[in-house]
């Protein structure tokens, strides 16, 4: 499967589909820039998208978000305290791991137990699982760990000349957000009869904590998804009137 890969990066740089992002000086991980028959074949599945789900439905309508937002968004919807993961590094295969889905790995794949949940431990209970049941770096072999680090999933930068915390804001970190603050400027600017459908086609920035191999999901992230709030779509006197979706890119 990997030699497989390989032939296909090699393939898609070759010709011309992508193209390892700041390559001349170094490349940087999971980066990848799309090359011309890349954005090509970008545009048209992005216009296929939109074209099935806006464009052919009288339901739905679409918005385009900025994806740098006021922090009391973030700090409403939680993002700030609870966006975190517990990190630990093997100092030998250099490698980062959750340390919650580590230890759940291992009590699967190991013990056999599929119904037990890290998540909600301290940091001092993972450590201890990690040490008592000799759990390794799945690459190493080694239980040569570092002390578990929380890690925060957003990008932080800073809004105006100086850099301090009067002054922080975040890239848009989930998708959703944008639609949650515009429901009633969409609702009302449209004059529609049903309460929302909103689709965007946007960027969002994740701090990835993975283990990158070959093509993987980028940190700048340009996603097109699909989720709906109900099942069934809304009636008045027996007559469709719209559904309440989430349509997130």
């Amino acid at each position: 499967m990997a030699k497989d890969m390989d032939t296909i990066v090699s393939l898609a740089k070759h010709r011309g589909f992508v193209f390892p992002g700041s390559d001349i000086y170094g490349g940087l991980s999971n980066t990848w820039d799309y090359g011309p028959l890349g954005v090509e074949l970008k545009n048209n599945v992005k216009k296929a998208w939109w074209q099935k789900f806006i464009t052919q439905s009288p339901f739905n309508v679409g918005i385009d978000a900025a994806i740098l937002m006021n922090p009391k968004v973030w700090e409403a919807s939680g993002h700030l305290n609870n966006f975190n993961d517990p990190m630990i590094d093997n100092k030998d295969s250099k490698i980062r791991y959750r340390a919650d889905k580590l230890i759940e790995d291992y009590m699967q794949d190991v013990k056999g137990d599929e119904n037990f949940i890290a998540d909600g431990l301290s940091f001092e209970q993972m450590k201890k699982i990690i040490d008592d049941e000799g759990i390794v770096c799945p690459v190493s072999k080694t239980a040569n760990w570092t002390e578990i680090r929380q890690f925060n999933l957003m990008f932080k930068t800073f809004q105006g000349v100086t850099e301090d915390s009067t002054n922080e804001i975040f890239l848009r970190p989930e998708t959703a957000q944008g639609i949650f603050v515009n429901y009633k400027n969409v609702q009302r600017s449209m004059r529609k009869n049903y309460h929302l459908v909103s689709v965007k086609l946007v960027n969002h920035s994740v701090m990835k904590s993975l283990q990158v191999t070959s093509f993987s999901e980028q940190e700048n992230l340009n996603k097109w998804n699909l989720n709906s709030s109900v099942n069934l779509a809304k009636k008045s006197n027996g007559k469709i009137i719209g559904k309440l979706l989430q349509v997130t890119g």
